[in-house]
This record gives C-alpha cells, structure tokens and sequence, in this order.
C-alpha cells in the first residue's frame, strides 16, 4: 500500500471515530463535564438585588431581554424609561426584562444594591426584576 493511501485510510479512521463521538458518547466526552456545565440560560442561578438566589428557570418560555444598568450613565433616564414602555407593553405576553447593574463601565454604577434598588424601583419606576450587581464581561463567580 502506498503512503497515501495510509495517509487516507488513517484520515478515514479518524473521521469515523470523530463523527461517532457526537453521536453517543464515546472517549472525547465526560459525564461529570456534562452535568457541571449549564446547558442554557435557564440553568443559572443568580441572586437578585436583595441577594436572594434566583434560578432563571423560573423564566423559562418567555422572552428574555437581558441588559446591564447603570444610576450614573448618561442615558439611565431615557434608557430606563424606554425600558419601562417595552415592559409594560409586553409584560402580559410572556417578555421579561432582567436587569443586572455593572460597575465596569467608567464607575457609572458606583452605589450598594440598596442604593441601587432606590434608583431603580423609586427614581426610575422600574417594575422589571433588579439583580445583584456584577461584571459584564470575563470570567465570574456569579456564573
């Protein structure tokens, strides 16, 4: 047999042994890898801005618009208040707006979640579900 021809029957193998490992679990996959890692949004648990936890499953079958909010941004007002518009609107139609308040952008969001909760729900008259504030970007301990 020529070089090549090994060299294409090895491919071949290999093909093979790979479309076959998506398909059942063969040598590339873990079971543990599997259970520990979420397979959706709706597999995370986060805490809300009076620190309870929140499984986002209770979510599941609705729309979801998730946003980060910041109180010293300079378009908190016009953002929240077309934040309010939209929910209001479609609140009844399974959307839900799921706001996370970040700090990472120019210390915008400098204030405690008690602060921040004010802003929100008594400045702001959001009605949509506040959480903890946390990164919006790199890896988290919230996730």
């Amino acid at each position: 047999m020529h070089f090549t021809n090994w060299v294409s029957l090895v491919f071949l193998v290999f093909a093979i042994l790979l479309f076959y490992s998506y398909q059942t679990p063969l040598f590339f996959s873990s079971k543990n890898m599997a259970q520990e890692s979420p397979k959706s949004i709706y597999d995370f648990t986060v805490k809300d801005i009076r620190g309870n936890d929140v499984s986002l499953s209770e979510h599941s079958g609705k729309v979801l618009l998730i946003v980060n909010v910041a109180s010293k941004c300079g378009f908190t007002q016009s953002n929240y208040k077309e934040l309010n518009v939209l929910y209001e609107k479609y609140k009844n139609q399974g959307f839900e707006i799921l706001a996370f308040p970040c700090n990472q952008f120019a210390g915008q969001e400098p204030g405690s979640n008690e602060e921040i909760q004010e802003v929100a729900c008594t400045m702001f008259k959001a009605e949509f579900p506040i959480f903890d504030k946390m990164p919006s970007s790199g890896i988290s301990q919230n996730f």
